[in-house]
């Protein structure tokens, strides 16, 4: 961690090896996939950890109850997207045996609302993970589900030379999502508020009816002078 500022930065690190697990809960099946190996490495970017110490202390007042204003946190986080701060995946690794799952990637806030983001995985020996299941769908209703999902996610994967299985995956702000070019998810339905617009106009008109009845009356008397009076001689 680079410490207070405007544009801080954040890394963590967690390694294990050589990782046991009580195998006696765990239902037999499961044993091959249990990770023994883990290297994990993540972060952020673009933290503006200085502007929300300062705000939070100029807001900071106990002679009020609450001593924040109910809506300061809502404020705080929206300034804390605005300057685009990113959570950033470093290579990963996650391994058991003959089977190693790689990943990096990152998520931002393009507009400051909604995160766009893009996550690259990688999977060494995942047949090896589809027989583990097919075994499990044997006995464990749940993995009856699991199992054909897992084949799809295999049909989405793009084959590396050295056999590998890769997926890059692209999120974004509009609700999208496409795996190695593939569309997997289409944009978000879009609101349309048109509609609220269209009635308003509606009324306006229905307005604008009842002025020109009027304007009719008036012009029935013939004396006030109104858009349709003629003049007189």
């Amino acid at each position: 961690m680079d410490g207070i500022s405007p544009n801080g930065r954040v890394d963590y690190s967690i390694k294990a090896s050589g990782l046991t697990i009580p195998q006696q809960a765990l239902p037999a099946w499961s044993v091959a996939l249990l990770p023994t190996d883990i290297d994990l490495n993540f972060g952020g970017a673009n933290i503006d950890l200085d502007t929300m110490a300062r705000k939070t202390i100029e807001a900071f007042d106990l002679n009020k109850n609450p001593s924040l204003p109910d809506a300061f946190g809502k404020a705080l986080v929206e300034d804390f997207k605005a300057k685009k701060p990113k959570i950033v995946f470093g290579h990963s690794t996650v391994k058991n045996g003959g089977i190693e799952v790689a990943m990096e990637g990152e998520v931002y806030f393009p507009d400051s609302k909604k995160a766009d983001g893009s996550m690259t995985i990688d999977v060494a020996g995942y047949d090896r993970i589809v027989d583990a299941l097919k075994e499990a769908a044997k006995s464990d209703e749940q993995m009856v589900q699991a199992f054909p999902f897992a084949l799809a996610v295999k049909g989405f994967g793009k084959t590396l030379p050295d056999g590998r299985l890769e997926w890059v995956i692209n999120t974004k702000a509009d609700g999208s999502i496409v795996v190695n070019g593939a569309m997997l998810k289409g944009p978000d339905k879009v609101q349309d508020d048109s509609a609220g617009q269209d009635d308003n106009s509606s009324g306006d008109d229905g307005a604008n009816r009842t002025d020109n009845s009027t304007g009719g009356a008036d012009s029935d008397g013939g004396d006030n002078g109104g858009a349709g009076a003629k003049l007189q001689p």
